[in-house]
């Protein structure tokens, strides 16, 4: 069994915490505080990036990051598209804005050309991205 350490951070201060993911390069975090917006974060808990309102969100690689912008009515999801924000700058591009289409859960590729997503019918969808920083 390999050793471990722990530490218990909170970079957005008492909150519930969720989506909480490593960066491709081990050197930071991306979480959502809940009620409160996605963040991206040093490994100590130092902010270095405010995303604003971004669910479900993953890494493409160490500088940009996807998730949902979604819209409900208190018992359903009746909007969301998937956002690419870049980091730290917080440049936002909705990826699915021409597709009628509720797009859910967006998941990367490990070689950040493909990103997977579902809609509110179960179908799932793939589109490919190329990253111009």
């Amino acid at each position: 069994m390999a050793d471990s350490t722990h530490a218990t951070i909170a970079p957005a201060g008492e909150c519930f915490y969720i989506w909480v993911s490593v960066s491709p390069d081990g050197k930071r975090l991306l979480f959502t505080a809940a009620g409160k917006g996605s963040y991206v974060s040093d490994l100590e808990g130092q902010i270095i990036s405010e995303l604003g309102y971004l669910n479900a969100p993953a890494w493409v690689n160490d500088n940009w990051v996807v998730g949902m912008n979604d819209l409900d009515d208190g018992h359903q999801v009746t909007s969301s598209d998937v956002i690419a924000v870049s980091i730290p700058a917080g440049n936002r591009q909705n990826l699915t804005l021409d597709l009628e289409e509720i797009a859910l859960d967006p998941s990367v590729s490990v070689a950040a050309d493909r990103i997977a997503f579902h809609n509110l019918k179960g179908e799932v969808f793939i589109m490919k991205i190329r990253i111009r920083d």
